[in-house]
């Protein structure tokens, strides 16, 4: 009798341990399931998506270690953005900076090839150009000979 007892009761542990196990296992399933539709969402642009897991559930390491991943690549995306938006302003800013003086020069060579600015006038935007140009450079405008 207490041996049918003890056979019954080993066969009712192993069914638990089976179903127990079973149980686990789809659950296990189920999270691995949720992370690859979490990771799908998260390759097609989603960064604030996230892999929900309890601390006691088997694959909580993994779904943590996913999320750090994530939230690194979402910071560096974002100073990415902030220098490319920087060096979007000051490309802008150089090209104002350098096409509003370079527009002025044309136009002052421009009248000086044209003989519109002509006598004083020429000489003074000529001393202007030589005054600001690096050294040894000289304006074609002031290169043409004097008519006089």
């Amino acid at each position: 009798m207490l041996l049918e007892l003890a056979a019954c009761l080993f066969i009712l542990i192993a069914v638990v341990s089976v179903l127990a196990s079973r149980i686990r296992i789809r659950q296990a399933k189920k999270q691995i399931a949720e992370m690859c539709e979490a990771l799908e969402d998260i390759r097609n642009g989603n960064g604030n998506r996230r892999i929900l897991s309890g601390e006691r559930e088997l694959t909580a390491p993994l779904a943590w270690g996913i999320n750090d991943i994530v939230v690194s690549y979402e910071n560096r995306l974002a100073a990415f953005r902030r220098t490319e938006a920087a060096n979007s302003r000051l490309m802008t800013s150089l090209s104002h900076d350098v096409r509003t003086p370079l527009t002025t020069l044309i136009g002052y060579l421009d009248a000086v090839h044209k003989g519109i600015a002509a006598g004083r006038e020429r000489d003074r935007l000529c001393r202007g150009y030589r005054g600001t140009a690096p050294s040894g450079a000289s304006g074609p405008g002031c290169l043409y000979a004097d008519p006089e």
